[in-house]
């Protein structure tokens, strides 16, 4: 190996990891941003992981790190979907090999952002020039469509403003110590898009952090005036009062601003009483989307309603809680713990370490209203690990890095192959749907892809009964596949929502009603439920069954017009004029507001 060939894999990881990963995306119509993120990051910290380096994190921090996974597995064990608990599931895929992800991520920013790293600045040159393309980006959206909610090439607008606030906190602290023009433009662009993003969740975690960075600076090298932070947080929220977009969601007058709010505390009260059903170990990883519907409230049904499930509480702290139980989130304190002590231990601050903890603060802020993702935790825990790096003795006694790189090597394969395979599965979805005339066996064929997926396989599902809804696919052949997916998640009611779907538009409309009374029992307060449970009581002639199904959801519901509009066919069906009349008025006032 050449004398220059660590310093070539450690500037191939920081190429990667500030610069691509948050422009990782791809041209498929299906959603592909997280696995796409999944495989930038595993191959960023893969690469880091394998080259050689002066520094690294503290031994205590390893330890923490393989508590949590310890409780990671353990929890995803005694869950009611171990197997797929372990491989991570869509939207996410946050298995144990993400999560040993995130710990290497740690790793990987004290090998490769040490205080003898010579990648700091390339890092965050790096980091800026992709903080001016999502800011350019953006931009875009907010002018060109304005009547959307700004995603910038993140997919997400709290996962992009998020992103925005770590990548702001961490330039706007190494331009003080560089005073390099190119990251002053990265800090001023990751600003516009926090601005742009109108995420308030990342804007507390802003305004956090900037208090954070007017308390401590005095413990940092480089000496900022007070006013310099107090003047970004003036600057940031006059620029967010100004911009039509984020004033909107700002001030509430946004539409769904102030539902967003009531929605996130309704959801928060529902996942208590589930946590405190399983509060040791939690539901498991990856099982909130199926466990939550067995919580949810009549206020929950009539303000939310079944029409986007959340597979997270959107609360880190509740996240750790209900994927992994009260054993987690101290084993997820721990972690936290060590990091806390090791920066706090490492005084005075370069302006790294500085950028760091205001990334820290908010990221964790943030977080309190979000959930995490590929792209913004693998970020936020290089930059930390960077800052909490320690050089390796020089008295130290050789080791062969043989079974250290055996296992990155391992770990590596195996993150590249999941969302490797996740991306494949979407290239040829993407490819089928792309098609004039959708082909029903090349749909099917699909889900050969990742056959131990049974999301994959629900979501082909809902393809083909949208498809077989306007005749231009049979649903037959998907049948079996969403049965074995119904398998695969006991718990799930989406899955029995699109399988009730298929049967009922394959004129089975008494295997409908058996599936949807599964889906009923799992969520009493689904409206969704109740709406096509009384579509396949109306198939099969069982009109009282029917009338009292659709009657039901609109209690659950009042704003819908839905339940009504079906009363009025099932009306019309059956001769009773005057209720099928009263019933369309009914649906046709309340579409209008």
């Amino acid at each position: 190996m050449s004398a220059t060939s660590p310093s070539r894999a450690a500037a191939v990881a920081v190429v990667l990891l500030a610069g691509l990963l948050p422009l990782s995306t791809s041209p498929f119509v299906t959603d592909t941003t997280m696995a796409s993120w999944s495989l930038t990051a595993a191959v960023g910290v893969g690469v880091a992981m394998l080259a050689p380096a002066r520094d690294s994190p503290p031994r205590r921090l390893w330890l923490a790190c393989a508590a949590g996974i310890g409780v990671f597995v353990a929890a995803a064990l005694v869950g009611s979907t171990a197997a797929l608990s372990l491989l991570g599931r869509y939207p996410r895929y946050e298995g144990v090999i993400t999560v040993v992800g995130y710990a290497l991520a740690l790793a990987a920013g004290a090998r490769i952002l040490g205080p003898n790293s010579d990648h700091r600045h390339l890092f965050a040159r790096a980091l800026s020039v992709s903080s001016v393309v999502t800011a350019l980006v953006a931009a875009g959206q907010a002018v060109f469509l304005p009547d959307q909610r700004v995603v910038g090439l993140l997919g997400n607008s709290s996962v992009l403003g998020g992103w925005a606030a770590v990548t702001f906190c961490l330039l706007g602290w190494w331009y003080l110590e560089r005073r390099d023009w190119l990251i002053l433009g990265g800090a001023v662009a990751s600003a516009l898009t926090l601005v742009l993003a109108a995420s308030r969740a990342a804007w507390l975690g802003v305004a956090v952090a900037l208090v954070a960075s007017l308390l401590v600076r005095r413990a940092v090298s480089i000496r900022p005036p007070w006013w310099l932070p107090v003047g970004a947080l003036g600057v940031l929220g006059i620029a967010a009062l100004l911009l039509p977009g984020s004033q909107s969601r700002a001030t509430g007058s946004a539409p769904f601003a102030d539902a967003t709010v009531s929605g996130r505390l309704l959801l928060w009260q529902d996942t208590w009483p589930m946590l405190w059903s399983h509060p040791v170990l939690g539901v498991g990883p990856s099982v909130f989307v199926d466990a939550i519907a067995g919580f949810h409230t009549p206020a929950w049904a009539a303000m939310v309603g079944p029409y986007a499930p959340p597979d997270s509480p959107h609360n880190t702290v509740l996240q750790f809680l209900v994927a992994t139980g009260f054993v987690g989130l101290v084993a997820a304190g721990l972690v936290a713990a060590v990091l806390v002590g090791a920066v706090w231990r490492s005084r005075p601050w370069d302006g790294w370490q500085a950028g760091a903890i205001a990334a820290g603060f908010a990221l964790g802020c943030s977080g309190l209203f979000s959930f995490t993702d590929p792209a913004t935790a693998t970020l936020g825990l290089v930059v930390l690990g960077g800052a909490v790096a320690r050089p390796l003795p020089s008295s130290a006694p050789a080791r062969s890095a043989w079974p250290g790189r055996t296992a990155i090597a391992v770990w590596l394969a195996a993150a590249v192959a999941l969302p490797g395979s996740a991306l494949l599965a979407e290239a040829r979805y993407s490819g089928v749907l792309a098609q004039r005339t959708a082909s029903a066996s090349a749909l099917v064929a699909v889900a050969d892809t990742r056959p131990w997926d049974p999301d994959l396989a629900i979501r082909i599902g809902a393809t083909f009964a949208d498809l077989a809804g306007r005749g231009a696919a049979p649903p037959q052949p998907a049948i079996p596949l969403v049965q074995r997916a119904c398998a695969q998640l006991p718990r799930s009611v989406e899955c029995r929502l699109t399988l009730g779907d298929l049967q009922t538009l394959a004129g089975d409309a008494a295997g409908a009603i058996r599936t949807l009374a599964v889906a009923r029992q799992l969520d009493p307060t689904n409206v969704d439920v109740l709406l096509k449970l009384g579509i396949a009581q109306a198939e099969a002639g069982a009109v009282d069954d029917a009338e009292a199904s659709f009657t039901s959801a609109a209690n659950l519901r009042p704003s819908a017009p839905e339940p009504w509009q079906d009363l009025a066919e099932l009306y019309r069906r059956t001769g009773r004029t005057a209720d099928a009349e009263q019933a369309q008025a009914r649906a046709e006032q309340l579409g209008r507001r």
